[in-house]
Parts: structure tokens; C-alpha cells; sequence
């Protein structure tokens, strides 16, 4: 039957198995005699391992005991062991010296007062590659002289004790499945190699060993025959052996003696340039950074232009990506500048340089996106190296160069970089380049914003298109400002926290000056999924509504001032904003604000409220349950007379039951009134219905029991919440301090008794 086609490098770091014996005791005659049975002088490779010898004991007696023992002066053989009967085992030290050594092993059978020897010399070899005797040249059953070397540097990731482990294989043939291949397959174990962007392996001699990863060893060594048809004929395990490794000039020379499993003798040798190929497990687990060169082959890239620096110089952020390798692949990453008025929207050619300082032709270095002292990913220029199923490591480039030629359709480019670890990033790039869009802005020029006949709207947003500290500093809001049919312009930004009713602070907000966006500044415009996001210039729109001229607002500043009449306001609004582009958009607006935040709300608070309890009474209903068994309380605490009353729909552990009531903790806000967790506050709603439902305060009730002045509890700030504290005997203390959704506190205290009520029909929320 054939035997399956070998493929290149495959499963070749397999361990030797170690002896095992087991224990049988003989039995007990008189007369007894002892003898050696192995031949004496017993020979042990350099290598070194277990050994052993045998054994026969002629008429053991009943009381009979075997030991063994090694020259008082031989401190390489050690763990002589006895147990199995007729065999004797010991560990023989890898021998570091060229010259063979010699040691006698004495065994002694001993049994009533009597004791009887026999003794075996041992001799272990040198690991010298030529320690034979020049007088009786070595006979090789095979000499072969490879053609083709290929191996792997695996780092550190298979071996123990910190070395440094190869791959390699020694053929006649690039492909080591073709007809008529010889093949030597082994693994090397040196230590760290000297330069790890160049990492060969350490000159010197490597013996067999199989029992671990020793230093100056090398392991599972196979040798591989493929016969005419294409099969293997022959795959046996190399079982004794050295090879050295040595440089000759430029090139490297492997010499390599092997014993096969069949006893048969092969002489090995190759001398040439070696090429090692960074297996992807070399790279160090335990660190985003790269830790070795990388070659890479970008089959397509992606171009973006970011902005406009001073000068005119455009930057522009490049992709260059290899696809398709299935171990591997990586992106890099470079950010360039080059200079706007002679680019016509196209990269253009010659060579960038990285460098700390920005200028025509230069490339921007790589750093690191950290959180909390924490490497997150890379960003400027650096390389992306995807291995091992998906794992990225990160190599950030410091120096270096790409080099840029040919046309718009047909770029030739080369990168040649250095990353803050000295590893080497070399590539090619063969393709087009396209730049998306430079620059968001449609203007040729400065614009002066005509709003004359122009109407604004505020509106507070709980998200702008960028993060804001809503829960805690700020208040998120939106201005719109439009003509009918001209100029538009739009404006997101940040200002300190109060009432909705105030509407946007006075004073003076600038662009963001981070990804997010703080107190007194505005969103920067950008585009994204093909909408426009934070602020912007809008004019000239078609019939659907799409502004045909538009630009971002990347810098400058907006002015808002304000004076109160008659419980109004009236707005006076400048501002002077740059583009992307560097132009210039400016104008100003003055009149009355529609304040479409209000309109959205539901509480009538329109400032801080303090709840104060007349005579209350109060109830705590058990109604239900969520999907995870928790129990759903309604706690209602009312004053007499129409006072003011509150109501709380809490989730809780449960841990009390019916009887004990409510348990006592910190409640906060909850994201998810549908699947509420514990312990939380369900947040208050108005139902299609118009019903004011969850959790609220509420006061002023009309004749009809309805309230004439009420707020929601919602989604608030960090230091807002219900704390309840069961006293265990039927009595309470909750304080409270929640938002409302006009950025209002209502906050108050209770202690009393709270009378358990568990509904008649409980319901079960979450999914």
C-alpha cells in the first residue's frame, strides 16, 4: 500500500519516550551466582540519557538483595536503579568534552552474610564531530550532500528554561514530496541568538538529545526517503548523532554524522547562504509589541486625508494590507504629508522620511494608544501583524523611509522602517492609491454665512456624536440656525449641567480638543456612513433635502451671549469657524431661541426640588418578578392633603422574601426597564396612554387624585440613587436623590413603617 506523500516541515517535534521498567521478584534458592550478561565495554553516546545493562543470577536465595554502585570518582553517572529484575538503569550526563571517558559499574548480590560481584566498564564517546580514530576512517552506509536548506526560527514558545528553538530540514529538493527526495528533518536548541532580527543559529556543536530542550542540542530528528513513484519508502528516526554548525565565509555549513533506527550510518553536509523564515509562534504572547522582522507583500490599499496643517501641508493616512495568507498577514499603517497645492488630490511620488518634525515628505512616527498605562494599539504609523488565528501584535515605527514612484493607477512603492525595538518592517506595495476625498469641504475660499431671516432651535442631546460626560460635568446640546431655502449652519457642544429651561450657557466654546468633547467646547464636523455628524456649514440643497455645498467645523470659535425678559431670552450668536481646507466660515445671528428641549420632557420641574413627607403612609407592593427570579417591588410613600407623595419600582435580590420586605442596598437607575437587574430603579415613562409609570415624584393632586406637578426618575448622573435601609422590624429609612430629564434634582428623606402588600396577580418581565 502506498505510503502517504510527505508535505514540507510537517510534525516533526515529537519527544523521546523515556524507559520504564517494572519489578519482578525472583524466587529465593541456595548456591547463588552472578554474572554480567551485557558485553563489557559497554558504549554510551555523548549525548548521554538512560542506559542499561543486564544481568543473571544463578540460584538466588531467599534473602538475596542486588545493588550497584559507579567509581567513587565518577560524578557523571547517576540514578543507578535496580528494581527491575535482571536489568540494571542509570542516567549517563551528557558528555561536554571531545575526548571519550571511562567509568567501571560494580553490582553486588548479597544474601545472608555472604556477597558476591561481577563488574562492566563503560565508555562514553566525545562530542567531537571527528573524534573517531584517524586510523580506521569512518564507513557510512549513506553520503549525501543536500542542496536545499528551509527552516524556521520558533523563538522561545516550545522550549523550556528560556531557549531558543529551529526547524530545519536538509533536502535535494525545494518540494520534499517530489520522486528521488531525500529529506533530514530535525529541531536545534541553542540559546538567544545574538541579533533577533537576524537570528541564526549558535555556531558549535549540537548533540541528539531527546529527553527535553538542553542548550547545543538538537531533537526528533527523522530521515526521509521518497521513492520514484512518489512515496515514501523510508521514514526512520535518527537514534544517535551530531551535527555542528559552523561559518565559512558567507556561507553557513551544516556536518552532521547520524545513527538511523536500523543501526545504518549517514553523513550529511551542506554549505551555503541560509535563509530562515520567522515561524508566526516566534512572536512573543505575552506583549502586543512585535518582537521580530517582518517581509511583507501588500496586495491593495486605502488612503484617507485627514487634514490640513499649517503650510498647506495635507495629511493623509495610508493602508497597505496583504490579504489571503492563511497563517499570517499584516496591515501597515503610515501616516504621510506632502503638499496640498501640488498633490491635485493624488499621493505623490518621491521618498518620505520618518521624522519628529512635520514637513513636506515626511512621515509621521508611530505611537502608542495608551489607557491607564496600558499599550491599547498602535496609531501614526506602524504595522499591524495579524497571526496565530487572529492575535495582533503591534510594531511602532521610528525611523525609517517609503519610497513612492511611477503614477496615479500604477504606484511602485517600498517601505523600509525600523520599529522602537529595532525589528526591521520591509514590504512592497504594487497598485493604485486612491484618497478619499480630500477634505470635506466643498468652499473654494473664506464664506460669509448669510442668516439674515434666519430661526434657531436648541435641543439638549443625552448623546452627541462624539462622548460627553452627561452622567456627572455636562449638558449635551444641539443649535440649529436656517434660512428657508440658503444658509444653514449646526453646532453640537458641550456646556456645564442645568436646567433645560435656561437653555444653553453663555460663553465662549472652541473645537474639541480630544476624542471626546468637554465643557465649553464644540463636536467637530466629520462624515460618517455617509452622514454628517457634529458641527457644520450647510447651503445650497436639492429637492431631497442634500446640502450641495457644505463644510466642517475643525477649529475656531462660537460666541453665545444671552439676556432674560419676561421669562424669555433673547440670543446674540457669533462665530468664526476654519474648515478642513483652512477656509474661513463666519457670521452671526440675533433672536429668540425655540427651546425644542422643553417641548420633549416630562417633568414641570423647572429647578431642584426638595420632597417633604406630611403625615405620609407608605406601601411596599410585591408585584412580580424578572426573568432571573429577582423580585419587583412598588414602594409609595404619600403625605397627607395632596402633599407630596413619590413612588419607587425597584428590583431587588430577593434575598428577604415576601415577609422580610425590601432589602436593604444602593439603587441605582436602571438601563433596561424591559430585563431589569438588581438592584435597580425602573426609570420613569409617560405609556401611549399617557399614564406616568414607574418611578416618579409627583405633588399638587386635583380633586381626581391627578398630580399637577410631577417628575420622572432617569438616567442620571454618578452621585444620584436610592438608598434603603430595612430595619428588619417593619420600619425603613430610604434616602433618595435622582435626576429628573431636566437636569433637576428631586431628593428627600423617609423613616417610618412601611405596610408589605404582594399583589394579587404578579407579572414576570425580561426575555
Amino acid at each position: 500500500m502506498k505510503e502517504k506523500k510527505l508535505k514540507l516541515l510537517t510534525a516533526i517535534m515529537g519527544a523521546a519516550a523515556l524507559l520504564t521498567h517494572s519489578c519482578n521478584k525472583p524466587e529465593a534458592t541456595s548456591l547463588a551466582e552472578l554474572e554480567i550478561t551485557t558485553e563489557s565495554p559497554l558504549e554510551v553516546s555523548a549525548t548521554g540519557g538512560i542506559a542499561t545493562f543486564s544481568y543473571e543470577i544463578t540460584n538466588p536465595a531467599d534473602n538475596g538483595a542486588i545493588s550497584a554502585f559507579a567509581d567513587s570518582d565518577c560524578d557523571w553517572i547517576s540514578g543507578i536503579n535496580t528494581e527491575q529484575a535482571n536489568i540494571v538503569a542509570f542516567d549517563v550526563d551528557r558528555n561536554p568534552s571531545e575526548e571519550s571517558r571511562r567509568a567501571t559499574i560494580t553490582l553486588t548480590y548479597t544474601f545472608g552474610n555472604q556477597t558476591i560481584e561481577d563488574s562492566i566498564e563503560l565508555i562514553q564517546k566525545g562530542n567531537g564531530i571527528n573524534d573517531d580514530d584517524p586510523e580506521e576512517p569512518e564507513v557510512f552506509d549513506y553520503e549525501f550532500t543536500a542542496s536545499v536548506f528551509a527552516g524556521e526560527y520558533c523563538g522561545t514558545y516550545m522550549t523550556e528554561k528560556g531557549k531558543h528553538a529551529y526547524v530545519t530540514q536538509l533536502s535535494n529538493n525545494q518540494d520534499v514530496s517530489q520522486p528521488e527526495t531525500t529529506t533530514y528533518l530535525f529541531g536545534m536548541i541553542c540559546s538567544e541568538p545574538e541579533d533577533g532580527r537576524y537570528p541564526y543559529p549558535t555556531t558549535g556543536l549540537y548533540n541528539l538529545y531527546n529527553d527535553g530542550y538542553e542548550d547545543m542540542t538538537f531533537f526528533s530528528a527523522k530521515y526521509i526517503f521518497v521513492n520514484g513513484n512518489g512515496d515514501i519508502e523510508s521514514e526512520l528516526d535518527i537514534i544517535d548523532g551530531v551535527v555542528e554548525f559552523r561559518k565559512d565565509g558567507d556561507a553557513y555549513v551544516f556536518e552532521a554524522k547520524f545513527t538511523d533506527s536500523e543501526g545504518k550510518r549517514h553523513h550529511v553536509t551542506y554549505s551555503s547562504k541560509v535563509s530562515l523564515v520567522y515561524n508566526f509562534n516566534a512572536q512573543n504572547t505575552n506583549t502586543l509589541a512585535l518582537t521580530y522582522d517582518v517581509r511583507f507583500a501588500a496586495n491593495s490599499a486605502s488612503a484617507r486625508y485627514e487634514k490640513l496643517e499649517e503650510g498647506r501641508l495635507a495629511e493623509v493616512s495610508l493602508t497597505f494590507a496583504e490579504d489571503g495568507y492563511e497563517v499570517y498577514n499584516s496591515d501597515m499603517n503610515v501616516t504621510v504629508y506632502f503638499p496640498f497645492d501640488e498633490s491635485n488630490g493624488e499621493l505623490m511620488t518621491g521618498t518620505y522620511t520618518v521624522s519628529n518634525e512635520i514637513g513636506a515628505f515626511t512621515i509621521k512616527p508611530g505611537y502608542w494608544l495608551e489607557y491607564n498605562g496600558v499599550q491599547l494599539a498602535g496609531k501614526g504609523t506602524y504595522l499591524d501583524f495579524v497571526y496565530d488565528g487572529g492575535r495582533i501584535a503591534v510594531g511602532i515605527v521610528t525611523s525609517g523611509t517609503m519610497t513612492v514612484s511611477g503614477k496615479k493607477g500604477a504606484y511602485d512603492i517600498t517601505f523600509d522602517f525600523l520599529t522602537e525595538d529595532g525589528y526591521s518592517l520591509k514590504g512592497t506595495y504594487k497598485g493604485d492609491v486612491n484618497i478619499d476625498r480630500f477634505g470635506l469641504s466643498t468652499l473654494s475660499g473664506d464664506r460669509e454665512v448669510d442668516l439674515s431671516g434666519a430661526t434657531a432651535t436648541i435641543e439638549n442631546k443625552y448623546d452627541l456624536d462624539v462622548y460627553y460626560d452627561s452622567r456627572q460635568y455636562e449638558s449635551g446640546w444641539e443649535l440649529n440656525i436656517a434660512t428657508e431655502n440658503g444658509d444653514r449652519v449646526r453646532f453640537q457642544l458641550a456646556s456645564e449641567i442645568m436646567s433645560f429651561h435656561e437653555g444653553i450657557p453663555a460663553g465662549t466654546y472652541s473645537q474639541q480638543i480630544s476624542s471626546s468633547c468637554d465643557i465649553n467646547e464644540f463636536v467637530k464636523g466629520f462624515r460618517k456612513d455617509g452622514d454628517f455628524k457634529g458641527s457644520f456649514f450647510f447651503s445650497d440643497f436639492d429637492d431631497n433635502g442634500i446640502p450641495q455645498e457644505f463644510a466642517p467645523a475643525t477649529k475656531g470659535t462660537l460666541e453665545i451671549n444671552k439676556v432674560s425678559y419676561f421669562g424669555e431670552y433673547l440670543y446674540t450668536i457669533s462665530f468664526e469657524i476654519e474648515d478642513d481646507m483652512g477656509n474661513i466660515w463666519s457670521g452671526s445671528w440675533q433672536g429668540e431661541v425655540e427651546n425644542l428641549a422643553i417641548q420633549n420632557v416630562i417633568s414641570t420641574l423647572k429647578s431642584d426640588r426638595e420632597v417633604i413627607f406630611e403625615n405620609p403612609t407608605a406601601t411596599a407592593k410585591w408585584y412580580g418578578n424578572n426573568r432571573r427570579g429577582e423580585m419587583l417591588w412598588e414602594i409609595v410613600i404619600k403625605s397627607e392633603n395632596s402633599g407630596d407623595c413619590v413612588r419607587f419600582n425597584l428590583c431587588t435580590s430577593g434575598e428577604n422574601g415576601f415577609e422580610g420586605g425590601v432589602p436593604s442596598t444602593q439603587y441605582t437607575y436602571s438601563l433596561d426597564n424591559d430585563d431589569p437587574w438588581r438592584p435597580e430603579f425602573l426609570t420613569g415613562i409617560v405609556t401611549e396612554s399617557g399614564e406616568l409609570k414607574n418611578t416618579f415624584f409627583f405633588s399638587d393632586f386635583d380633586s381626581n387624585g391627578n398630580p399637577k406637578e410631577y417628575a420622572p426618575a432617569v438616567k442620571g448622573r454618578k452621585d444620584g440613587g436610592i438608598e434603603l435601609t430595612n430595619n428588619g422590624d417593619g420600619t425603613y429609612y430610604i434616602y433618595f436623590k435622582v435626576w429628573d430629564d431636566c437636569q433637576n434634582w428631586w431628593y428627600g428623606e423617609f423613616s417610618g413603617a412601611i405596610e408589605h402588600i404582594e399583589a394579587d396577580e404578579k407579572i414576570t418581565v425580561g426575555y
